[in-house]
């Protein structure tokens, strides 16, 4: 078996030979003519490449069909083209090229979701950071006016304790 191509030429059918009324050694013994189908076979005798693979019929025995195996060659009229079968008509949407670019559509929808929801939380979270701010410096204004307070009382009470001491 040859590693690469190899054509073999299609033979011509062979010319009907003229029947010989003498005997012979090897005479056909029936005068009937050849079957359709022999002649059918004969005349579209399929050409085999060789190569690494094996032979692969011509396209002109694409549509015949072989008896011999009982199986008919009909579906050649459905061709998958392109690569691995893939190319031609068929159902586009199973190409595993397209099935990608789909999975990494929705995973890129997925990942812009998860950032919204995360840049909604992290605004969230400013503002939750800011009103805690607001709260804790409005408390502290409210211990310093307590602590004014205070030290306004702190300084009437030592007034009124100068007083004391005068007997002693």
């Amino acid at each position: 078996m040859p590693l690469f191509k190899s054509n073999r030429p299609v033979t011509p059918p062979p010319a009907p030979e003229p029947e010989h009324k003498s005997g012979g050694l090897f005479r056909r013994r029936s005068h009937s003519p050849a079957t359709t189908q022999d002649s059918y076979r004969t005349s579209e005798t399929s050409q085999t490449n060789g190569g690494f693979f094996g032979g692969r019929r011509s396209s002109r025995d694409t549509h015949s069909s072989d008896s011999s195996l009982g199986r008919s060659n009909t579906t050649s009229t459905k061709k998958k083209g392109g690569f691995l079968g893939i190319g031609g008509h068929p159902d586009v949407s199973q190409d595993p090229s397209i099935m990608a670019a789909r999975r990494k559509v929705a995973e890129a929808e997925e990942s812009e979701r998860a950032a919204d929801r995360a840049l909604a939380e992290a605004r969230a979270s400013v503002r939750d950071a800011r009103e805690h701010v607001k709260y804790i410096e409005r408390e502290a204004h409210e211990e310093s006016l307590r602590a004014k307070a205070k030290q306004a009382e702190a300084k009437i009470i030592h007034k009124t304790v100068g007083n004391l001491g005068r007997h002693g």
